[in-house]
C-alpha cells in the first residue's frame, strides 16, 4: 500500500485505508460498480501525514494531486482534502 501523501509505502510507514461511509460504500457499487475495498487496496494515507496540521497536509496534497499523472488518484487526493475541509 502506498500513501497518497508522501509515497511511501507500508513496508516503510503504517497507513490507513481512505474511510468511507457505509452510504459512500454503497454509492460507488450502485453508480459506478467498484468495490470500495478493492479498488482503495493499494492507496491510503500514513499515519505520519495524518498527524501532520491541516496547512500541511494540504500542502502535500496540492503536490500529489500536481505530480500524480492517474486521474482517478488525482480525485482521491481530492476529496481527501474536502474532507479535512469540513
Amino acid at each position: 500500500m502506498k500513501c497518497v501523501l508522501c509515497g511511501r509505502t507500508s513496508i516503510e510507514v503504517k497507513i490507513d485505508l481512505f474511510p468511507l461511509s457505509p452510504e459512500a460504500r454503497k454509492m460507488l457499487q450502485k453508480q459506478f460498480g467498484i468495490n470500495r475495498d478493492a479498488a482503495l487496496a493499494s492507496h491510503g494515507v500514513c499515519r505520519e501525514c495524518l498527524a501532520l496540521p491541516v496547512g500541511e497536509r494540504r500542502k502535500l496534497a496540492e503536490k500529489a494531486i500536481k505530480d500524480e499523472q492517474d486521474e482517478y488518484r488525482r480525485e482521491l487526493i481530492k476529496d481527501l482534502l474536502k474532507k479535512n475541509r469540513n
